[in-house]
């Protein structure tokens, strides 16, 4: 029965650190399509890895998002790098800006 679970936990920490490069490489590759000067002029693979990262791994957007907001949003998605603790936003500033935080 040990030696059961132990194959199961092993399986299953395996499985999930292939999903963890696949998450990371993923997001890699978002950054590096979110850094270029190219908003509002993204190619059609641009727009669709954003939209496959999106729709696979952000669990804010609404599920009721349809294709050309879905559109609209991976052409006008920007990247911000930040520092730990920092202000993105203050009180009773107008909120024009959608934030997604992607790690921390």
């Amino acid at each position: 029965m040990k030696i059961s679970a132990l194959r199961r936990w092993i399986d299953c920490t395996i499985e999930q650190r292939h999903r963890s490069v696949e998450v990371d490489s993923g997001l890699r590759l978002l950054i590096e399509i979110l850094k270029t000067p190219t908003k509002n002029d993204r190619t059609e693979f641009q727009k669709m890895e954003t939209r496959r990262y999106i729709v696979a791994n952000l669990y804010c957007i609404p599920k009721t998002i349809n294709n050309s907001e879905l559109d609209m949003l991976c052409n006008e998605i920007d990247y911000v790098p930040t520092l730990g603790r920092s202000v993105l936003f203050l009180q009773d500033v107008y909120g024009n800006v959608y934030y997604m935080i992607a790690r921390g």
